[in-house]
């Protein structure tokens, strides 16, 4: 059990949110601290969302595309991925499809040394609803 003395000292959830975003603006101004920068928008965006602040959670996902990060094209995809992941927990459903299609080109990018047409396949599929399309042109003439 916590005593009343140790919850002096407990930051209230605005008081967590504000300082994720002072530990974010300082690793931002170090080139080699991208990674934590990086980590820290994500653990930022899943306590606000945990608090049920949307669009302080789409706001530090927001800076995660901000971060200049050298990455293999399957961790560029992984990222667009868990982006994809967080915006569509949030509820933001176009924007999940829009991340969701940016890792299905990935997948098939120039840059991509094994493209995987299946998998660029699926993601796009994903993607559909949240851009309200359908494969079925007859759902595409009554909706």
């Amino acid at each position: 059990m916590i005593s009343p003395i140790e919850l002096q000292h407990c930051l209230s959830p605005d008081e967590v949110c504000k300082r994720y975003r002072e530990a974010i603006t300082h690793y931002s101004k170090y080139l080699n601290a991208t990674v934590l920068e990086t980590e820290a928008c994500f653990k930022a965006a899943r306590v606000a969302m945990s608090q049920n602040k949307k669009l302080q959670a789409s706001s530090f996902l927001q800076n995660v595309l901000l971060i200049n990060l050298n990455l293999t094209e399957e961790h560029k995809i992984e990222r667009f991925l868990a982006i994809a992941n967080l915006y569509d927990t949030l509820g933001f459903r176009r924007k999940s499809s829009f991340f969701k299609r940016l890792a299905g080109m990935r997948h098939v990018s120039a840059q991509n040394q094994n493209p995987d047409w299946s998998q660029c396949y699926n993601l796009l599929v994903q993607a559909l609803p949240g851009m309200k399309l359908a494969l079925d042109p007859k759902e595409m003439l009554t909706g």
